[in-house]
């Protein structure tokens, strides 16, 4: 089963648990429980406390899943929420491509099909091959980011997820369908300042 990065859908519920009060949310669905086959585990480093508009830092992400299957990953993921009330089209983000070992911006507007979204703090990059991380395995996902010198200031969340999405792919080389990752979601802050 596909593994997605997204909080929005979080968001979503919690909104229409708020909204189910006043009557407006949509009745109630018994939806079962994802079965979890393990967990992917990102731990970033080098993201520092503080920065300043225009300056650039470069950290990396390592990842690990710890299931029975290898996980097929096809692009990096990086995403941002910036101080309440503003947008994000003022951060540049790049990642060091494995595969030809140059940075690379993210793919948003240059044909890729990521789901890069400045506006939105979600930056993608799909290298449109398959990279395989076996289980118990540490990959290092290395990554630059760029402060605009217009960047609004204060403390901006950093989830640095490492990788887009994930399928799980069984020993015998088919997708596996009987579960999913259980997906960490830790962030990091960093402070802009003028």
């Amino acid at each position: 089963m596909k593994t997605r990065i997204r909080r929005s859908a979080g968001i979503l519920t919690a909104t229409l648990v708020s909204l189910a009060p006043l009557g407006l949310a949509a009745p109630a669905r018994a939806n079962p429980a994802p079965h979890f086959l393990g967990t992917f585990h990102p731990s970033t480093v080098g993201i520092p406390s503080t920065i300043r508009r225009g300056e650039t830092f470069q950290a990396h992400t390592w990842i690990m899943q710890d299931s029975k299957d290898t996980a097929v990953y096809t692009g990096f993921s990086l995403q941002f929420t910036p101080p309440a009330g503003e947008a994000t089209p003022t951060v540049q983000v790049s990642w060091l491509n494995p595969l030809t070992g140059h940075w690379q911006a993210e793919t948003f507007g240059t044909g890729g099909t990521g789901y890069t979204q400045p506006a939105f703090g979600h930056y993608d990059l799909e290298l449109r091959a398959n990279l395989k991380l076996p289980p118990k395995v540490w990959k290092r996902v290395d990554f630059q980011v760029k402060f605009g010198s217009t960047t609004p200031i204060g403390k901006w969340k950093v989830y640095a997820e490492g990788v887009n999405q994930i399928d799980l792919v069984t020993p015998s080389g088919a997708q596996e369908t009987k579960g999913q990752l259980n997906w960490l979601d830790p962030y990091t802050t960093v402070t802009v300042t003028r």
